[in-house]
């Protein structure tokens, strides 16, 4: 069913407690990376589930529909699911994302180190990852983070310094000081999930876009 994985975790977070900073009200929450996808019959991935019964594991044709779409939409897009509907369940690829992050990082002239930074363990995927940052000493990305930290937080300067480091990158990232030379980015999952959804329902072999809203458990 459709919102089996949601339904399933919110039983967790019943049990459990809530998850990690449930910011938005409960009926606008859902799955940050995940989204439900309707494909048209003529697609590329629909002929593809078609052609094999709806089989995810070692389906080659699906697997190169995805690539295919992950190109085109800049995001790697990994089948986690299939619904009764005939939807697949598309999830961001998050270790493909952070390793194109630190790739792009590690090859921009502002920039000595850079690694990713563990998350805290949570029932849901969280909606967020983020990246450690050492500046190279003399960089216009040093300049800006000194200047930001004489400024004192927020300020214009971290959103620059932020496009500087990750320059049009798709999960919207944001920059915050942390030691001398450093810096922590940002990538919010939760608006790269929006913004796909919209990219999505806007392609011709699309029929249908949903979140994997999370349904409240009571009692």
């Amino acid at each position: 069913m459709r919102l089996l994985l949601a339904f399933t975790a919110a039983l967790a977070l019943a049990a459990s407690g809530p998850c990690e900073e449930p910011g938005r009200p409960a009926e606008e929450r859902f799955v940050a990376g995940e989204l439900i996808v309707g494909f048209a019959p003529d697609s590329p991935i629909e002929r593809a589930l078609a052609g094999s019964g709806g089989a995810l594991e070692g389906n080659a044709a699906l697997a190169e529909g995805l690539a295919a779409l992950s190109r085109e939409v800049g995001v790697p897009l990994a089948a986690r699911q299939l619904t009764s509907g005939g939807e697949l369940l598309l999830a961001v690829d998050r270790d493909a994302l952070v390793e194109e992050c630190l790739r792009r990082l590690r090859a921009n002239p502002n920039v000595e180190r850079a690694e990713r930074l563990a998350q805290p363990a949570t029932i849901l995927p969280s909606p967020r990852e983020e990246l450690r940052v050492v500046l190279r000493p003399g960089s216009e990305a040093g300049r800006q983070a000194a200047a930001a930290r004489q400024a004192g937080e927020p300020t214009p300067a971290l959103a620059s310094l932020a496009s500087l480091l990750l320059p049009d990158h798709p999960a919207h990232p944001t920059a915050r000081l942390a030691a001398e030379t450093e810096v922590v980015l940002t990538l919010d999952l939760e608006a790269l999930t929006l913004d796909l959804a919209t990219r999505l329902e806007a392609r011709p072999d699309v029929r249908s876009v949903e979140l994997n809203r999370i349904a409240e458990a009571f009692g």
